[in-house]
């Protein structure tokens, strides 16, 4: 009696695995046969990120190229930083010795 169920159960775990395997080979096989496969063009796809790239390097350097001063705003804003640097301290002289690189100022 315990002699017989034993191999009744052992006999359905290995149908039961048998049945599993032979679905999965199957599901496996009608993927493969009848579906369509998904390639990515990796090479094309890195050159369209490159052109991208670069076609926004050349926006930004002509607009970068707007931001430029004038030469009027260029000596307002030196002129601005000299008395800037005076009222803070400085040791005297020329405005002109801090604008000219002069080591009494650095």
């Amino acid at each position: 009696m315990i002699g017989k169920s034993i191999l009744e159960v052992t006999l359905t775990i290995i149908v039961s695995i048998l049945i599993i395997y032979g679905g999965q080979y199957l599901w496996n096989n009608i993927i493969t046969t009848y579906s369509t496969k998904k390639t990515k063009n990796l090479v094309d796809s890195q050159i369209q990120k490159y052109k991208k790239i670069i076609g926004e390097i050349q926006k930004n350097e002509s607009t970068q190229q707007d931001a430029f001063l004038t030469e009027e705003e260029k000596k307002n804003m030196d002129d601005s930083l000299t008395e800037y640097v005076l009222s803070l301290g400085g040791t005297g002289g020329s405005p002109t010795a801090l604008s000219t690189g002069s080591p009494e100022y650095f």
